[in-house]
C-alpha cells in the first residue's frame, strides 16, 4: 500500500515539474474561443496572374482552436490557393477574401482584392511633324480601351486628351518647337465599375 502511494506521489510530482518547465501556451485552456483575427493587408491591388500571401494573426494566443478557413466572394476574380492565405488574381474586377475562425466563434477578417489591367508596354512618343505627336503602345489583352493624358503647364497636372480602343494616337494641332509630355493607361469596364492600370512612365517629344 505504501509503495502504491509513493508511486502515485512520484507520478504527480513528475507531472507538476513537467508543467512548470513547459512553455506558456502549450496547454490551451479548453473552450477558449477566438476573439479576433487580423490580416496582414485589408486591401490590395493586383494584376492578373499575380499572387499575394495574406498572414492571419489569431487571438487570443491560448485559443483552443486557431484554425481558419479562407474563402472568396468571387473566385473568378481572386481566390485562395488550396484553402490557404495565398491569393491569386485571376481576372479583372474585385473580390473580398474572408478569413474565418473554424471554432464556431463567428470571428472573421476580410481583405478587398482589386484586380486591374497590366500597364501598357513599349510606350513611345515621337514627333510626327512640326505640329503633331504620335503616341503608341502595345495592346493589353482583355481591356475596354486606353486613356491618353498630356501634361498641362497651365494646370500643372496631366489631363485626358484621348479615350481610344486603338493602340496609337496622333495628337495634331500642336505648336511648333514646343515639347509635350504624355502618359497612357489601360482600363476595363465591368458592370458600372472602371478598373484602370497604372500609368506608363511619362515621355516627352
Amino acid at each position: 500500500m505504501k509503495k502504491s502511494i509513493n508511486r502515485v506521489l512520484g507520478i504527480l510530482l513528475a507531472a507538476v515539474m513537467l508543467i512548470a518547465v513547459m512553455p506558456v501556451g502549450v496547454f490551451a485552456a479548453p473552450g477558449v474561443k477566438v476573439n479576433a483575427i487580423t490580416l496582414s493587408k485589408t486591401s490590395m491591388t493586383l494584376t492578373v496572374g499575380k499572387m499575394v500571401l495574406l498572414i492571419a494573426t489569431v487571438k487570443p494566443d491560448d485559443a483552443a482552436n486557431k484554425a481558419v478557413a479562407w474563402s472568396s466572394s468571387d473566385k473568378a476574380v481572386a481566390a485562395p490557393v488550396l484553402s490557404t492565405g495565398l491569393i491569386v488574381a485571376l481576372s479583372i474586377g474585385s473580390a473580398v477574401i474572408t478569413c474565418a475562425a473554424r471554432d464556431g466563434s463567428g470571428v472573421q477578417a476580410t481583405c478587398k482584392i482589386t484586380v486591374v489591367p497590366d500597364t501598357p508596354q513599349s510606350f513611345t512618343v515621337v514627333r510626327a511633324s512640326s505640329t503633331s505627336v504620335l503616341v503608341s503602345w502595345k495592346a493589353v489583352l482583355g481591356v475596354t480601351g486606353y486613356e491618353v493624358q498630356r501634361y498641362s503647364p497651365l494646370l500643372k497636372t496631366f489631363v485626358p486628351v484621348k479615350i481610344t480602343t486603338s493602340t496609337s494616337f496622333l495628337n495634331s494641332g500642336l505648336l511648333p518647337g514646343k515639347t509635350y509630355t504624355y502618359r497612357v493607361r489601360a482600363f476595363k469596364i465591368v458592370g458600372t465599375a472602371v478598373y484602370a492600370s497604372a500609368f506608363t512612365a511619362e515621355k516627352t517629344a
